[in-house]
């Protein structure tokens, strides 16, 4: 039996007592049944609207939430199926692991240094420039490219995609070519494609670090290519 299924049991379980009982034990009952419900992140949006950390002024279902992560995600390669995957893998293989629901993995936030508390998926960031372009989106849009983000998510709701297993991503410069500290720098590819231990990285002879292996590499041009990693802590 699923959560749901749960949630629904307590709330039928009613009809199965005594009218007295049923009066003493109804409230707590019902009460907790439709915690449940409320709180289980499903794609009904009149469930959704009432769960505030479904941050509605974003979306009202879990469906529409990641297909705005998938178009806000996209940086200009909305055609580009082997990024799009790639995109959708994160944040799933990120579900997976954590036990997080999608809802959850797409609003999470990190702290930056500079910035403070940001979202991994950046373009849910307010100041980020895709930011305003989600947000107006909707489902009763006739928009080619916004159908084709949520066809996606729906597919990979249904596990009707192959996706690959990855957690975290970058587009950019090969990290192979560019291993020294100005070098990463310069070419803002960040530190955790290269090999750390203790907190500290690991070099290679020439005292220069030494990149982690992609998982999955897609190229987006001639001057760069997305890179993927499959981490077990992220």
């Amino acid at each position: 039996m699923n959560y749901l299924q749960s949630a629904i049991k307590d709330v039928r379980n009613l009809f199965a007592i005594p009218i007295v009982t049923a009066l003493i034990l109804g409230g707590p009952l019902i009460r907790n049944g439709l915690e449940k419900i409320i709180s289980h992140p499903i794609s009904t949006p009149a469930i959704c609207i009432q769960n505030n950390d479904y941050a509605p002024e974003i979306a009202n279902s879990e469906i529409e939430l990641l297909a705005k992560a998938i178009y806000g995600e996209a940086r200009g390669e909305l055609d580009n199926l082997k990024y799009l995957k790639g995109v959708i893998g994160s944040i799933k293989t990120r579900a997976k692991k954590t036990g997080k629901s999608i809802r959850e993995i797409i609003l999470e936030k990190r702290v930056n240094e500079k910035k403070g508390k940001t979202h991994h998926y950046t373009c849910f960031d307010p100041t980020n420039v895709n930011y305003k372009k989600i947000k107006e989106l909707s489902n009763t849009q006739e928009n080619e490219i916004w159908d084709k983000c949520y066809l996606l998510a729906e597919k990979a709701l249904n596990n009707e995609l192959d996706l690959p297993k990855v957690t975290n991503y970058f587009v950019g410069k090969n990290p192979q070519k560019h291993k020294t500290k100005k070098q990463a720098e310069k070419m803002k590819i960040p530190s955790w494609a290269f090999k750390m231990e203790n907190g500290n990285f690991v070099l290679d002879e020439n005292k220069k670090r030494i990149p982690v292996k992609p998982t999955y590499i897609v190229k987006i041009d001639e001057n760069k290519s997305a890179y993927f990693y499959n981490f077990k802590y992220f």
